[in-house]
């Protein structure tokens, strides 16, 4: 979660790699933007195992699988869409879930939002979590 000061200067950011990418097709190059987004992580740092074979879940598991999307591509965004914190489980949740947002801001998140689980106590903590304190 993001200060008012660090969403200024995301909003900063955005509109300079938008007028990058506007020149940038000004002038007939055509870039790829990866986006890199997930949501509902809500604090499950360990993994559950696999699926159908394949690693699936916890902090480690995804921290890879947005090393290896960045590295396709040095042209992207990661967004998580809701629900970082809430409903975690107690590895998590028995901490606030503070230590979901220092993995999420450690994996590089761009952008993120809220998703009902973040209100779980109340816009007060919310703004606590986002602010400090």
């Amino acid at each position: 979660m993001h200060s008012k000061s660090t969403l200024a200067r995301v909003r900063t950011a955005c509109l300079a790699f938008l007028g990058l990418l506007a020149a940038t097709t000004a002038s007939a190059t055509d870039v790829t933007v990866k986006i890199i987004a997930f949501n509902d992580f809500h604090g499950n740092f360990q993994s559950p195992g696999t699926f159908i074979g394949v690693p699936s879940g916890g902090a480690e598991v995804l921290a890879g699988y947005v090393a290896q999307l960045k590295g396709q591509n040095p042209y992207n965004v990661t967004v998580h869409a809701g629900d970082m914190s809430g409903a975690s489980p107690l590895i998590s949740a028995f901490f606030y879930d503070e230590g979901a947002i220092e993995t999420m801001n450690r994996l590089g998140l761009d952008f993120v939002s809220v998703g009902n689980h973040e209100f779980d106590f109340g816009k007060t903590e919310l703004l606590r979590k986002q602010n400090g304190g």
